[in-house]
């Protein structure tokens, strides 16, 4: 194709919106154009200029020949997509999020004209299931919008955080995706940017 510094896409703002599946969300359709999602998804805030990291892994097997030097035939066994973040603010959805589930409550209420209350969190126990959650991702580029939907996907990684004097404690968070029960595929994308209308 020809050169078109048009078509590149830089995203220089963006939210991530993550929700229980569990909670009944519905997740956007693009019917409306990107419009606004449903009430059950959490904006996560602030993140990290790193921004959000897509990653699409094929799990691939070579079938090798003993007539060729190189495979003959490459079969796909898996597909991963993993999205990882870093967050900046502290609260009770982004906790919940690098932690996959537990809960905050209350210990203490403030006292008027005395110091705030006291609030405890409980991560996840033992025995408890993974969280499944869907996620949202909305990125701009001027008039180019973006909306990546992983429609259900757990907490995997490690949540690493640096606790330091002279820089943010930031969240990592880091999302893989499942595909939900009688689909064939985990995630989705919708965009108004004309460079990927497929008939122009």
């Amino acid at each position: 194709m020809a050169q078109n510094k048009e078509e590149i896409v830089v995203a220089l703002d963006g939210s991530v919106n993550v929700a229980p599946t569990g909670a009944g969300v519905t997740l956007p359709t693009g019917a409306t154009g990107l419009g606004t999602l449903d009430t059950e998804f959490a904006d996560l805030g602030y993140q990290s200029t790193d921004g959000v990291s897509f990653t699409v892994t094929p799990n691939v097997v070579d079938v090798d020949a003993w007539q060729s030097a190189t495979p003959v035939r490459k079969i796909v066994t898996a597909r991963a997509l993993s999205l990882s973040f870093s967050a900046l603010q502290w609260n009770v959805n982004t906790f919940a999020a690098a932690y996959g589930g537990g809960d905050w409550t209350e210990v203490t209420a403030a006292v008027p004209g005395t110091s705030p209350g006291l609030y405890r969190y409980d991560p996840p126990a033992d025995e408890d299931d993974l969280v499944d959650y869907a996620v949202v991702i909305d990125f701009v580029d001027g008039v180019k919008q973006y909306r990546l939907v992983v429609k259900q996907a757990n907490v995997t990684a490690a949540a690493d955080t640096n606790l330091a004097r002279g820089a943010a404690s930031v969240i990592p968070i880091t999302f893989e995706a499942i595909t939900p029960d009688g689909d064939n595929r985990s995630w989705y994308l919708f965009s108004n940017d004309e460079a990927v209308n497929p008939t122009p």
